[in-house]
């Protein structure tokens, strides 16, 4: 048996080679359990042959199998980890620029031919988009201006309201900017 856990300590050694290898009990995640794992192994191996449970879940060649399993595991997260950063890497680029052209959009807007009621729409939107505080006026006789927050800028909010944007941009035929990137084709494919 000449088989070692991933700290290096040979399965079956005995419990003071395992001590000797403990994992800080600061220290967590799936790695750290498979390596106590492989060290609960050792140690049920090190008795040898008294260690003979009745329940076949914890029988030694269920436990290795079970080792193998979550070795299995631990690879195929760590293989499709490059895939999932990369995606988040390239949302982030994409969204490098979003501020500026969700500000683009409403400059677009205002020197667009629209109604004061569709600029008002366009702002309500983009307001969430940037996390800008909707003002609200307050009665005469008061001095305070109370605000209440419209921002929505979690990655999943900020889609959805871009998508809502684009289709309250697409509803009107007065907003055709000259700016090529500013198109609804454009933003579509943004």
């Amino acid at each position: 048996m000449n088989e070692k856990n991933s700290l290096g300590t040979p399965l079956g050694s005995n419990t003071q080679a395992v001590e000797k290898h403990k994992v800080s009990k600061s220290e967590s995640g799936h790695a750290i359990n498979v390596a106590n794992f492989e060290d609960l192994i050792s140690i049920c191996t090190s008795f040898g042959a008294p260690y003979n449970p009745s329940k076949t879940a914890i029988t030694i060649t269920a436990l290795q199998t079970k080792r193998t399993q979550s070795l299995d595991a631990l690879k195929s997260i760590d293989d499709l980890l490059p895939a999932s950063i990369n995606a988040f890497n390239n949302r982030e680029i994409a969204f490098n620029s979003f501020e500026s052209i969700v500000r683009r959009i409403n400059n677009a807007v205002e020197a667009a031919d629209v109604t004061p009621q569709f600029i008002k729409d366009v702002k309500t939107i983009t307001r969430k988009l940037l996390g800008i505080k909707a003002k609200t006026k307050q009665p005469e006789n008061t001095d305070t201006t109370k605000t209440h927050s419209s921002a929505q800028t979690s990655m999943d909010n900020r889609i959805e309201n871009f998508y809502k944007l684009i289709s309250l941009l697409s509803s009107n035929a007065n907003y055709n900017p000259n700016e090529t990137d500013l198109t609804i084709t454009a933003l579509t494919n943004y």
